[in-house]
């Protein structure tokens, strides 16, 4: 209803769910127990380091975090004392490094990029989606506010790709008689509406 796979935060989703598809491939090719077991340390000792926080800290706590559950996930393969906080990366890598071993550059390079920008707030992205162009000569073509950032590329039909390639990889890895339903639009059109302009540079006289 509120067309989310056009906003901001449909890009912010596909980085995510980029990272995810890609870690899962890595996970399954070398798919060693090893690897399988500093993931999951890995996370655990991220939701120590979280509920230590929540320990230290002053005042209220964020109203997202849930200080029982970050308590249950750090103790629940070991008893926290004995669980090592690691603030590197799970793999001693980089999720580009983790994407080119396990032959998932192409995803990579196709949604990680520009959409990391949504996550980090970079200039372009913020340019991409709040501002304009002012046409007044004595101003330069300075930027201006939008009143609403405009309607972006639905991120739809990237994230059933996404989602239906972790399937493909789970069925590798737990096959069956039976093949796994994929994900699929239905009811409308997959591509992006003709009312999706790019970037825009007509703005109003200011």
């Amino acid at each position: 209803m509120h067309r989310i796979h056009t906003r901001i935060v449909g890009a912010v989703a596909l980085r995510s769910l980029a990272e995810v598809c890609i870690t899962f491939r890595y996970l399954a090719h070398t798919d060693s127990p090893t690897m399988w077991q500093s993931y999951r340390v890995y996370g655990a000792g991220q939701a120590k380091l979280a509920f230590l926080k929540t320990q230290q800290g002053y005042g209220d706590l964020p109203n997202f975090l849930d200080e029982s559950t970050l308590h249950a996930i750090a103790n629940e393969d070991t008893w926290q004392e004995y669980v090592d906080i690691d603030v590197g990366h799970w793999a001693s890598s980089n999720l580009r490094k983790l994407a080119t071993d396990c032959g998932a550059k192409d995803l990579y390079d196709k949604y990680y990029d520009w959409s990391s920008g949504f996550i980090h707030g970079n200039w372009a992205a913020v340019r991409d989606t709040n501002f304009v162009s002012c046409h007044n000569p004595l101003h330069r073509l300075h930027r201006i506010p939008r009143v609403a950032h405009r309607s972006l590329n639905s991120v739809e039909p990237d994230a059933i790709r996404l989602a239906n390639d972790m399937i493909a990889v789970l069925e590798k890895l737990f096959p069956g008689d039976e093949k796994i339903p994929r994900v699929a639009i239905t009811g409308r059109e997959a591509s992006p509406t003709a009312a999706n302009p790019g970037l825009e540079t007509d703005a109003p006289h200011s």
